[in-house]
């Protein structure tokens, strides 16, 4: 008699809301992952190479927005603080949306390696072009909340990457070298609506900041909304 074993991959994910921690836990979930909780850092301090600033607040309000249970937690870039949080939790791996930076990725394997979990980076490695165009065709809904490159001014704050956004995106890479998909911190996201959210973000009221070269929008108030 053939017997089929169903093997339980519970995971816990990085999570900020921006474009590729949310694509990431969603290709977790396309792939049978069972998503035990959803982990939001906020940095404490104001320059953080490990983690998403702009708006992270409202993390919180996107993972109600997919029904998944979740924790805040304010940390700093020491690594030994994440291990802490991490080690708590009784699963098999962690989730985590980092496309190219060596720095991120490896930090965060090391940790998975020294408690014995599996790290899962599903869009590591990948064009990013591609990327960011996979999410546009999958009716991902990414507003633009950072900004601080050359080239790109504050008219691209609290703006959805559109086609002519990401013609606009395009051109600055061609221009400036720009990473496309933001990924040297040349621009923030908040994901505000995905095929597998529950309901949408809606972004009621923001405060554009400014300063001549560098940009971020404050939200001031949003709230979850039915789907179209």
């Amino acid at each position: 008699m053939l017997v089929e074993i169903h093997l339980s991959m519970k995971a816990v994910v990085l999570f900020s809301g921006g474009k590729d921690s949310t694509y990431a836990l969603y290709h977790a979930m396309l792939d049978g992952y069972e998503i035990e909780e959803l982990i939001i850092i906020e940095p404490t301090e104001e320059d953080s190479y490990m983690y998403h600033i702009p708006v992270i607040s409202w993390a919180r309000l996107i993972a109600d927005a997919l029904d998944i249970n979740y924790s805040v937690y304010k940390l700093n870039d020491d690594m030994e603080n994440l291990k802490e949080i991490l080690k708590k939790y009784d699963v098999d791996t962690i989730v985590a949306g980092a496309i190219a930076s060596e720095y991120q990725r490896s930090r965060i394997a090391n940790i998975c390696e020294d408690l014995g979990y599996e790290l899962y980076v599903p869009l590591w490695g990948m064009n990013q072009r591609i990327l960011l165009e996979e999410m546009m065709l999958l009716n991902f809904k990414i507003m633009i909340v950072g900004v601080a490159v050359e080239g790109m001014d504050k008219s691209f704050l609290g703006k959805i990457i559109d086609t002519d956004i990401f013609r606009r995106l395009t051109q600055l890479e061609k221009k400036y070298r720009i990473n496309i998909a933001g990924e040297g911190g040349e621009y923030e996201t908040l994901v505000v609506d995905a095929p597998f959210f529950k309901k949408r973000l809606k972004i009621e009221e923001f405060t554009t900041h400014w300063d001549g070269m560098r940009g971020y929008i404050e939200i001031k108030n949003a709230t979850l909304a039915e789907k179209n």
